[in-house]
């Protein structure tokens, strides 16, 4: 183990996975998730090999965290919106902002990686499917406060609201709106639209 320069054992620790995390990062954008292996990983760091399973017993459980950190301020932002705007209409159209912005900007990677652990075990499948659901618990919850959706409804609707989210998202980058501002901000009015027209489906049906 190299010489422990922090105040205590925990701190080192601390610093050395905040390091490896690091390091682990670049690998993976630079050299892609399988070209990478914790012998990569090591040499970068300048530790023998058996010294990171220490930290972690394997690439998937690196990558895990590095997508946690990496999406941590994300999950904050989503878990304000409910107190930044108590309209759930409103709270919704911000909510579609804030998933738009994650899935098109370069700022968060670690969630294109998440398809990477895909044929993780089920234990980190169950960690990914969380980092999953904070978002969507969001937007359950800013529909049911809607009226006349009905409690059957919002599952539904998310799971609408969800896909077409996506697909203006991929709509975004497929057609390089991101360098026209003025055609962003027309595919995110349309997105918007879209879902009023599914959740007025909710009104209809009362009638």
């Amino acid at each position: 183990m190299p010489r422990i320069e922090a105040a205590s054992i925990a701190e080192h620790v601390e610093q050395q996975t905040d390091r490896l995390l690091d390091v682990a990062s670049v690998l993976f954008k630079t050299r892609g998730y399988r070209q990478t292996d914790m012998g990569m990983i090591a040499a970068e760091m300048g530790l023998a090999r058996s010294s990171l399973y220490r930290y972690y017993r394997n690439k998937d459980h690196v990558l895990l965290d590095c997508i946690k950190r990496d999406m941590t301020p994300l999950l904050v932002d989503f878990a304000t919106l409910t107190e930044r705007y108590p309209d759930p209409l409103e709270r919704v159209d911000a909510w579609l902002d804030l998933q738009v912005d994650s899935a098109t900007s370069p700022d968060h990677p670690g969630i294109e990686l998440m398809n990477e652990l895909r044929h993780a075990d089920e234990e980190l499948q169950q960690q990914i499917l969380l980092l999953h659901k904070q978002p969507a618990r969001v937007l359950d919850d800013a529909l049911s406060a809607m009226e006349p959706i009905s409690t059957a409804e919002v599952s539904l609707f998310a799971t609408m609201i969800i896909g077409m989210t996506h697909a203006a998202a991929r709509h975004i980058l497929d057609h390089s709106i991101l360098d026209d501002a003025k055609a962003e901000q027309v595919a995110r009015r349309q997105l918007k639209a879209a879902v009023r027209q599914v959740l007025q489906m909710g009104e209809h049906d009362q009638h």
